[in-house]
């Protein structure tokens, strides 16, 4: 039996997000593509939801509500009171097992309090029924309203959890849902020998090591110390990936042709100062990436320097094509995806 979903993602990528739904869920029908979030129909179940790494939160779809721009979260959260088939289907979608929720809401993606004493009274008329029990700190299940800025509002029941990043991730490291979209986009194959050669933390190479079949996964990067702490950690995460110090602007121990993809998010000069020529590192890196791809190989790069990656990929037409570009946003920064293929 197929159930309706929504799920919400990194902002910018809904053509990529479609498309992948529509390859890895059973008899998916798409209802609703917006910035950030999709709604559709699946014969899926929610386990295998879970599963998609390039996806940030997903629900059980309850209703959208248009119009609502003019409402506050205590009008909505009384639609929920009023409402007996939502609840009815948030009991039908979690019957069988005993679980605990709890309320949220947002408005434009800011979390917002409510009132106490609403809340209580939803709370009563969502565990009427069997069940359902609040937990207010810790509960598997969360009932979400959700204003958006376009005017409607979606409600819904968060069924997946997100590690604290905040907690496990290593300071300006990529979110997981990014790097898995960063790799996906390289069209990635079990026999391609991958680099990322800007590789930082080197959540880009776990990502496409763990994520994706392989034949070599390549990581390096100019600083030592990254790429000694890489090492540390590729060995507690039994990843088969070789890690070298390496300078992007010139790959002197990759020969011509050798690599099949280049996924990469180089230094974008917006943090703090730096001493490095911008200008010169997108020249001279894109030289070496062209020279290290084979033959339709896919270059990915992650940055917010636009206008400078353009005027550089343009020094390179020759060799190096354009196919896509995705706008997204970085930690809250303006950010650009650039595909680009190499040409025969």
């Amino acid at each position: 039996m197929s159930t309706i979903f929504y799920s919400t993602f990194i902002t910018g990528f809904e053509k990529v997000i479609e498309e992948a739904l529509l390859l890895r869920l059973k008899k998916v029908i798409v209802q609703t593509v917006g910035d950030g979030f999709i709604v559709y129909r699946t014969d899926s179940s929610m386990d295998d939801i879970k599963r998609l790494k390039f996806l940030n939160n997903s629900f059980v779809f309850l209703k959208k509500m248009e119009g609502t721009s003019g409402k506050t979260i205590n009008d909505l959260l009384l639609e929920v009171i009023k409402d007996k088939a939502m609840v009815r289907d948030i009991h039908t979608a979690f019957k069988g097992k005993r679980h605990t929720i709890r309320i949220r809401a947002s408005v434009e993606n800011q979390f917002v309090g409510v009132d106490k004493a609403l809340q209580k009274k939803v709370e009563q008329v969502l565990i009427g029924q069997g069940n359902l029990t609040v937990d207010r700190s810790l509960a598997d299940l969360e009932l979400w309203v959700s204003m958006r800025k376009e005017g409607f509002t979606l409600f819904g029941v968060r069924f997946t959890k997100r590690a604290n990043y905040e907690k496990t991730l290593a300071k300006g490291e990529l979110y997981p849902e990014l790097t898995y979209l960063l790799c996906l986009l390289s069209d990635p194959k079990k026999e391609d020998v991958f680099l990322d050669p800007f590789c930082g933390s080197g959540a880009i190479a776990l990502q496409r090591a763990s994520s994706f079949p392989c034949k070599q996964v390549l990581a390096g990067d100019v600083d030592a110390s990254l790429v000694n702490a890489l090492r540390k950690r590729i060995e507690r995460s039994r990843n088969k990936i070789t890690v070298g110090r390496w300078d992007a602007r010139k790959l002197a121990t990759f020969d011509t042709a050798s690599v099949d993809a280049v996924v990469t998010d180089p230094p974008w000069g917006n943090y703090g100062t730096t001493d490095i020529d911008l200008d010169a590192l997108y020249h001279d890196m894109l030289i070496e990436f062209s020279r290290v791809l084979k033959p339709y190989g896919t270059l990915v790069v992650l940055t917010a320097q636009y206008e400078l990656f353009e005027s550089k990929l343009a020094d390179v037409e020759e060799s190096l094509v354009l196919i896509a570009q995705y706008h997204t946003l970085v930690s809250g920064r303006k950010a650009g995806v650039f595909v680009v293929k190499r040409a025969p």
